[in-house]
């Protein structure tokens, strides 16, 4: 058989899957072009109550925001975007009352530390479409919704503060309205209807993205949000999913999970488009309506995973495929407290190694140096799995691949005798014939 590099088969196979998912639909006419960040997470955790007598939490003790280094690291790596989760609850502690001083004060000094490097911050509200309310009793959670204690009327409140705060800072690129809303899809929409309307009347120039209900799942995004529709006057509204491709690992049972807890490669099933196939749902969506997509988290296993090679391979052919759409994304995540968690990039201390994750990452923070695949390009189609690779007759119509093609076959390797997937088979694997370059196997 041929030996296979791990990038050849990005290549080779990922294309194959981007061109039949792709070509199914046109592409966005004129998408915006697509910037991929990164999460830094740690103002959204945290215990409440905090620490001693702080029931909203302590600082530096239950959470806690990025630090001017990290920002300094990110840039270093090419990022200009960063999504900030923040809990409503710290940032606002009372419905309808003022932004919190100390917490509104924090996130000032992140954006300004953001906007020193180039890097602009999306303001992520981590709620779930819920807010907690402080009684005599302890904490009682309510949901967002038209009636009761926490109405569509608090969200606007909430999102009206803010948009007046940074309607003319650049260092904010936009407003997350809610992360993964719980509720039903009609409940959801009207809120953010809402919410959308009120900062309109204030802030027409950031974006805003508008998150799906069902934890925003990708792979279930037109079973759970197909109707998602939201009216926005300035035109700079974005639709945003979540992706992980972790899949149930009870005796290798194909049982998807998608909540990012990974066991091994082989235990999920692996293989390097996976993170392509639970992407599709939500892709094919946004380019037939012709929307702004955007995938506010993902992430894949990086230090301390004997398969992070193999985990890089899926992490690049998902982002090439949302590349190809023009659809952004942030990476979960970083953040100063994330160092032990299996999906961080960011390195521990912030001086440290690289997390191998990286490698993929900062080849997509600039789309100009990483110009994705062209899924309107004509194709060279494997035919079978008997000829020779470097035969005519291997191929579909007898056109073998040549210097110009995506992948040059090599003679010296010999026939078809050897494996290069599970299943044995080479039959319908696709070539960009319009590639220039060449990867030799």
């Amino acid at each position: 058989m041929y030996e296979v590099c791990l990038a050849c088969l990005r290549a080779a196979v990922g294309l194959f899957i981007l061109l039949v998912s792709a070509c199914t639909l046109p592409l966005q006419a004129s998408p915006p072009p697509p910037r991929f960040g990164v999460n830094l997470a740690g103002g959204e955790g945290g215990k409440m109550p905090g620490s001693g007598d702080y029931p909203y939490g302590r600082y530096g003790y239950d959470y806690i925001y990025p630090n001017a280094d990290e920002f300094a690291y990110f840039k270093s790596r090419g990022f200009n975007l960063v999504r900030l989760p923040v809990k409503w609850e710290r940032v606002q502690n009372t419905l309808n009352g003022p932004l919190t001083p100390q917490d509104i004060g924090l996130i000032d000094t992140v954006i300004a530390n953001a906007e020193a490097q180039g890097i602009q911050i999306l303001i992520d509200l981590h709620n779930y479409n819920s807010y907690r309310i402080l009684t005599a009793s302890g904490w009682e959670s309510h949901a967002v919704s038209s009636t009761g204690a926490v109405t569509y009327a608090h969200l606007q409140d909430f999102w009206g503060r803010i948009a007046s705060r940074y309607v003319d800072n650049p260092g904010v690129f936009g407003y997350d309205l809610m992360n993964e809303p719980g509720g039903t899809l009609a409940n959801w929409q009207a809120a953010a209807q809402a919410a959308v309307d009120t900062i309109r009347s204030i802030d027409t120039n950031h974006w805003i993205v508008v998150e799906g209900v069902s934890w925003a799942g990708a792979q279930s995004w037109t079973a759970n949000n197909a109707t998602l529709h939201i009216d926005d006057p300035a035109d700079k509204l974005m639709y945003s999913a979540h992706s992980y491709w972790d899949r149930g690992y009870q005796n290798y049972v194909d049982n998807w999970k998608f909540d990012g807890l990974y066991t091994s490669y082989a235990q999920e099933n692996g293989s390097p488009i996976m993170g392509v196939e639970c992407l599709a749902p939500f892709v094919d969506w946004i380019v037939s309506h012709g929307y702004n997509g955007f995938v506010g988290e993902y992430g894949v296993p990086g230090t301390g995973s004997a398969d992070s090679d193999l985990w890089n391979v899926a992490l690049d052919n998902a982002l090439a495929y949302l590349q190809t759409n023009g659809i952004s994304g942030t990476y979960w995540t970083g953040g100063p407290w994330y160092g032990n968690y299996q999906l961080t990039c960011e390195p521990s201390p912030i001086t440290g190694d690289d997390r191998p994750q990286m490698s993929v990452l900062s080849r997509y923070t600039d789309s100009a140096l990483s110009p994705g695949f062209n899924p309107q390009a004509d194709t060279i189609l494997k035919a079978d799995n008997i000829h020779a690779l470097n035969q005519g007759s291997s191929w579909v119509g007898g056109i073998v691949p040549d210097a110009n093609d995506i992948a040059l076959w090599d003679a010296t390797v010999g026939a078809n005798t050897v494996l290069l997937g599970s299943d044995q088979s080479w039959g319908g694997l696709a070539v960009d014939a319009a590639h220039s370059g060449n990867v030799t196997i």
